[in-house]
């Protein structure tokens, strides 16, 4: 999980250097570095770190629902969400509009994989989150901190919906490219959250890709002592 959240960074920090302006990130959304038209030297870069990001995820959230098989409930179902999400994250990158058939195909695509992605974190993150308060013995709150620990992917969700909503009423006419000039604060425009929930989306994919190997390690490490254990009670019997 850790090299495809390098590789989005990587390949977005790649596009923003190749960007033939000024990119001010608070203004301006991850989708115009993918724009060949608006960044001709660099969206390259950018889909190409995506798609890497949306393979290692993959990999990753297959890792994660093999945990189940060795010995611990990673929650299997949020890792097949999350790889739904991935998969179409990749194909988001890999295929511009200009080569899907379906009318708004690519920002169907973009819809699925993040909320898919968002599901699958948040199901993954009650799950981890649950095993972290077991091992400090936290028990009488357990679900109720579990949940505030597995909302936090959709706090940057409802904060966007919420500024979002005060815009379309406070300016009904502003456009996205005139935030800068009418001088509209930066918590009020979505590419500002839009940067935020990569942010936070990235902080959250690389804690649960770290959990779930240290958690595989500790099952395959239990499952050999338990081996070794049945073995040497085997070979003290009696013949």
């Amino acid at each position: 999980m850790l090299m495809g959240v390098a590789a989005f960074w990587v390949g977005l920090f790649m596009a923003v250097h190749q960007f033939p302006a000024d990119y001010d990130w608070r203004y301006m959304t991850v989708s115009s570095l993918l724009d060949s038209a608006r960044d001709p030297a660099g969206y390259l870069f950018a889909r190409g770190g995506i798609v890497l990001c949306g393979l290692f995820g993959l990999a990753s959230s297959w890792l994660i629902a093999r945990c189940r098989s060795s010995g611990a409930d990673a929650g299997p179902w949020g890792a097949r969400i999350l790889s739904v999400g991935f998969l179409c994250m990749a194909c988001c990158a890999l295929f511009p509009q200009r080569l899907l058939r379906v009318p708004k195909g690519h920002e169907m695509l973009a819809l699925a994989a993040f909320f898919a992605l968002c599901i699958g974190m948040v199901r993954l993150t009650f799950v981890a989150a649950g095993y972290s308060l077991r091992a400090c013995q936290v028990r009488s709150l357990l679900p109720l901190y579990a949940t505030l620990i597995a909302g936090l992917p959709v706090l940057p969700i409802l904060l966007t919906g919420i500024s979002q909503a005060y815009v379309a009423r406070a300016f009904p006419h502003l456009s996205w490219t005139a935030w800068r000039e009418r001088g509209v604060p930066i918590y009020l425009c979505f590419p500002f959250w839009q940067w935020l929930t990569c942010v936070l989306f990235s902080a959250i994919l690389t804690s649960l890709g770290t959990s779930a190997w240290d958690t595989s390690l500790a099952a395959r490490a239990l499952s050999g002592t338990n081996a070794m254990s049945a073995g040497g009670s085997a070979a003290d019997e009696p013949a």
